[in-house]
C-alpha cells in the first residue's frame, strides 16, 4: 500500500485523510469554547489538521450553524523571531478580528469606534519601527 502522507507543504482540505477522531475532538472544544494545544513532532500534519479545521470549504460540514461566528487566523511562530513580544502577538492576533467584525461590517457603535481607535494606535506604533510580523 503506497503511503498518502506526502512530506512537504501541508495538504489542501481536499487531500486530508485519516484524522476523523482528532477533527471530532478538537471541532468539539473549538464549538465549546475549549481551549486546546495541538503538540507534536515537526512534519507530522499538524499544519495540515489545523488548515483543515479553518478552511471556508470544510467550516459548514465541520461546524454546521455554529461555523458562522468562528474567526480562523494563521500566524506561524517559527517565522516571528526572537523580538516578536506578547505586545506583538495580541496586535497580530487582534488584526484580524477588527477586519473580519467591526471593519467588515462597518460598525459604528461606540465600542467599535473604540475597537478602532486602539488598533489604528497598534498600527501607527508598528510603522513607527515597532516590528510587528502580520501573517
Amino acid at each position: 500500500m503506497t503511503n498518502p502522507f506526502v512530506h512537504g507543504n501541508p495538504v489542501l482540505p481536499a487531500q486530508f485523510a485519516n484524522r476523523s477522531r482528532e477533527l471530532r475532538r478538537l471541532v468539539n472544544r473549538i464549538i465549546t469554547g475549549q481551549s486546546t494545544a495541538l503538540v507534536g513532532e515537526p512534519r507530522t500534519g499538524k499544519t495540515s489538521l489545523l488548515e483543515y479545521l479553518r478552511a471556508r470549504e470544510t467550516q459548514a460540514d465541520l461546524y454546521g450553524h455554529n461555523a458562522a461566528p468562528l474567526i480562523f487566523f494563521y500566524m506561524d511562530s517559527q517565522l516571528l523571531g526572537p523580538e516578536f513580544t506578547q505586545s506583538h502577538f495580541w496586535q497580530n492576533a487582534l488584526y484580524p478580528l477588527y477586519d473580519q467584525v467591526i471593519a467588515g461590517k462597518g460598525d459604528n457603535t461606540r465600542i467599535a469606534q473604540e475597537v478602532k481607535e486602539k488598533m489604528d494606535t497598534l498600527r501607527q506604533r508598528a510603522g513607527n519601527g515597532a516590528e510587528v510580523a502580520r501573517v
